[in-house]
């Protein structure tokens, strides 16, 4: 497993080039913009987000960014596997937390790996049309 280098997005208009060229997927708690490129970026750049309405608490909106951060360094390699380049990724959370206790590292992880396999379908899905362009359902 190469090891993926990432750097945080600082730039306002980069953040927004991604939310407004990237491919959406939500589940009930976690919405995820990732832009793919022809060509691999290194480093693959990110952001992770929780507003107030997370919690009106710092130190919950904090762990909410601490665990979204740890669960993209984990295992950023599952978007990565195959031949993806993907250049940009953001995370926003979505439902409230009431107690930074609330949340744990394995909650994170389970909307984390739906939205992997719903970009990996998304991904399978494209390539059959490629393959396929005259297939209409």
């Amino acid at each position: 497993m190469p090891s993926t280098r990432l750097a945080t997005i600082k730039k306002q208009k980069r953040f927004q080039e991604v939310f407004a060229n990237g491919k959406k997927f939500s589940t009930s708690n976690l919405f995820v913009v990732i832009e793919c490129n022809e060509v691999s970026a290194n480093p693959l750049e990110y952001a992770v987000v929780a507003s107030k309405k997370v919690s009106k608490r710092a130190v919950v909106r904090n762990r909410v960014k601490r665990l979204l951060r740890e669960v993209l360094r984990q295992y950023v390699h599952l978007l990565l596997a195959g031949n993806i380049n993907i250049s940009a990724i953001i995370l926003f959370w979505r439902t409230p937390v009431a107690k930074p206790s609330l949340i744990r590292l394995t909650d994170v992880f389970a909307e984390f790996m739906i939205i992997v396999e719903k970009f990996r379908n998304s991904i399978i899905k494209r390539q059959v049309d490629e393959e396929n362009p005259n297939n209409i359902d």
